[in-house]
C-alpha cells in the first residue's frame, strides 16, 4: 500500500452530556487528504490533545507503510503504548489514521481494507454504560437489570455493557475474583431482566 505521509492535525469536541464529551482529530496527509478519527474523553485542556499535536509533528513528511509502524517511529516502545494511558490513545486513533488513509488511496471502505463485507445496514445497539454511568450513576446487578429491561422496552436486541469495568491489572487476586463474580452477577440479573431476545456482546 502507498506510504502515508502526515502533514496536520486540528481537534474538534462535542459535548454529549455534562459528563461525556467526544474528541475528534481531524488529520490531514500532504496530498491534501483528510480523516477524522475519535480518541475519547479529551477537552481542549487534556494533555493528550498536546501529545496528539506533537506525534503529528514529529511524523510530519515521513513515509508510513503500516499502521503498526506509528509507535516505532515515535519511539514509543510497545511496554509505553500499552500501559500510559496519555499516549495509547493519541498512537491508537493515529494507526488508526493511517489505515483509513490507505483504505482511501485504495479505493476502498476500511471494512474492505481490513477484510471484511461491507454491509447495507447493521443493527443498532443500545449502550447502557451510559445510562449506568451518566444518568443512574449507580453499578449495582439491579442497576444493570434496569438498563437491560429499559433496553428491551425500547426494541433493542443488542446491548453495549461493561460489567467488569472495575477489574485492573495488578489488583490482588482475592479482589479480583470477588470483583469478576459481580460482573457475573450484573450479566445474569441483565439476562434474566431483558430476556432471550437481547444479546450482550
Amino acid at each position: 500500500a502507498k506510504p502515508v505521509k502526515l502533514d496536520r492535525v486540528e481537534f474538534g469536541w462535542v459535548q454529549a452530556s455534562s459528563v461525556k464529551s467526544w474528541s475528534f482529530a481531524f488529520i490531514r496527509d500532504l496530498d491534501g487528504l483528510s480523516v477524522v478519527v475519535e480518541f475519547q474523553n479529551s477537552n481542549p485542556d487534556d494533555p493528550r490533545v498536546a501529545i496528539f499535536d506533537q506525534f503529528v509533528r514529529t511524523l510530519r513528511g515521513i513515509p508510513i507503510e503500516h499502521d503498526s509502524q506509528v509507535a516505532e517511529l515515535l519511539g514509543v516502545s510497545a511496554d509505553q503504548a500499552a500501559t500510559n494511558a496519555e499516549q495509547s490513545r493519541p498512537l491508537s486513533a493515529l494507526s488508526t489514521a493511517v489505515i483509513e488513509f490507505q483504505s482511501q488511496y485504495q479505493g476502498l471502505s476500511m471494512t474492505a481494507a481490513l477484510g471484511g463485507t461491507p454491509q447495507q445496514s447493521q443493527l443498532l445497539y443500545a449502550n447502557t454504560n451510559r445510562f449506568l454511568n451518566h444518568v443512574v450513576r449507580a453499578r449495582t446487578p439491579r442497576d444493570f437489570a434496569v438498563a437491560a429491561k429499559r433496553a428491551a422496552n425500547q426494541g433493542f436486541t443488542l446491548v453495549k455493557v461493561d460489567p467488569f469495568d472495575e477489574v485492573r491489572r495488578g489488583l490482588p487476586v482475592d479482589e479480583t475474583v470477588a470483583l469478576a463474580q459481580t460482573g457475573l452477577d450484573r450479566l445474569r440479573s441483565m439476562a434474566d431482566a431483558a430476556g432471550p431476545g437481547v444479546a450482550l456482546p
